[in-house]
């Protein structure tokens, strides 16, 4: 494994353990060319090594009276809003009272205030609602991660800056469980707010992601490295981070941060925020109007996805059905982002049923088209889309002309060639006497 040579001020923890656990001489120089001052690190196996008071945030005594249940939501809860609070040194805005209702403020209330709470229900669990009134294009919140891990199924990274390497991708699967792990036994107010997210570690255990956890990260923590790291443990953390972590973009660094105010979030596949992460802070921003008391959203899925592909991503990766006004609207508010051009008429559209084994129907002229006809269509589409080169704005183009032909002008697969080939253009050098006569200078 290469490490960057820039990358010199590794885990110290994370490389101690490994080189105090591991037999592998080849991890250990892997290990050994990135870091300088191992005497000073802690041995990371004193943590995984019978850490019941970690086990015990997820096995709680059974059986378990509704009063018990209660009292433990209500302690997460307050873990939570403590955790929000603390955000307040970052989010300078939720000082202004002049933003505030008007009315008479005491010398206890000066303090700063957040401008979303934490409500629950029955139906959506734990999530954010607005305090007051936002206005379009006001920052709700900024927040730094509090752990940063590789991107799931990205390969091989560095273990500090996460650019990629070539080879030992196994390793960057550990960095997940076991930076959240260090932070959990180092911090306990931090250990309270990751126990309080929602892990879905339970029926994880039952589908493929699981197994997968199980045989290559538990196992591997346990064999390759020689830790005794609860099973319970590891699951419940890669499933924290499935249900909650943010991927992100810095530069050339890509990977997943645990936020867990911007997880507060509820879904939406029409969201009333946008965010982006950049320098280490996450940044929240209303995109319409946020009055008080509605729920501040996010998107867990792409937004130009139609309904089937957005759902089927939600149900595999977060567990849950969507059923917002989109979602139960065939022509997607209208957008009709997954509507496909009827062949029968000129300017009609097949909508799709809400039985995905039923026929689509065109609008216009009534014509039917059968379920297994439109999705061998729509997978031709998908196969086009992947094939094509990256960059290339000319075979871009000429996929995006062919495809609105067949698909028509408004359907997802046609919007992402649209967006596919902005991005082509916008990599594209200019040409020409400005460009010629700049690169002469």
């Amino acid at each position: 494994m290469r490490i960057h040579a820039r990358c010199v001020r590794l885990d110290n923890v994370i490389i101690s353990g490994i080189l105090k656990t591991a037999d592998s001489p080849e991890i250990r120089r892997a290990a050994e060319a990135g870091h300088e001052q191992l005497q000073n690190a802690t041995f990371l196996a004193v943590f995984l090594t019978k850490e019941s008071s970690l086990v015990s945030l997820w096995t709680p005594t059974f059986p378990r009276t509704p009063a018990e249940m209660e009292s433990e939501e209500q302690q997460r809860v307050a873990a939570l809003e403590r955790y929000m609070a603390s955000l307040a040194a970052i989010n300078p805005s939720w000082s202004d009272l002049d933003k505030l209702k008007p009315r008479t403020v005491s010398q206890d209330e000066r303090r700063p205030r957040e401008v979303v709470e934490i409500h629950s229900s029955p139906g959506f669990g734990r999530y954010l609602v607005a305090s007051r009134n936002i206005a379009a294009g006001e920052v709700v919140f900024r927040e730094a991660p509090l752990v940063v891990a590789p991107k799931a199924g990205s390969g091989a990274s560095c273990l500090s800056c996460l650019r990629p390497l070539q080879d030992r991708e196994w390793l960057s699967v550990l960095l997940t469980p076991i930076r959240t792990i260090l932070l959990m036994k180092k911090v306990p107010a931090v250990r309270e707010v990751i126990a309080a997210l929602q892990s879905h570690a339970e029926e994880r255990r039952r589908l493929p992601i699981g197994r997968f956890v199980e045989e290559h990260v538990a196992k591997v923590l346990r064999t390759r490295l020689s830790l005794s790291v609860d099973s319970d443990i590891v699951q419940h953390l890669c499933g924290i981070f499935d249900t909650n972590a943010f991927e992100f973009s810095d530069g050339d660094i890509r990977g997943r941060a645990l936020l867990p105010g911007g997880a507060l979030m509820n879904h939406s596949c029409t969201p009333n925020t946008q965010h982006w992460y950049r320098n280490g802070v996450m940044t929240v921003r209303a995109v319409v109007d946020i009055p008080e008391g509605a729920p501040v959203t996010n998107t867990y899925t792409n937004t130009l996805w139609g309904t089937r592909a957005r759902g089927a991503h939600l149900s595999t990766s977060k567990l849950f059905t969507c059923r917002c006004e989109r979602c139960l609207d065939p022509t997607e508010l209208g957008s009709h982002i997954s509507s496909v051009l009827c062949r029968g008429c000129s300017d009609g559209l097949l909508l799709p049923p809400s039985d995905c084994r039923a026929d689509w129907e065109c609008q216009a002229c009534g014509k039917s088209v059968s379920a297994s006809a439109i999705e061998t269509l729509l997978r031709a589409g998908g196969v086009a889309l992947g094939r094509l080169p990256i960059g290339d704005a000319a075979a871009v183009a000429a996929a995006l002309s062919h495809l609105r032909r067949v698909l028509g002008n408004t359907h997802y697969i046609v919007v992402e060639l649209k967006y596919a080939l902005v991005q082509a253009l916008m990599a594209t050098p200019l040409e020409g006497k400005h460009s010629k006569s700049s690169t002469s200078t």
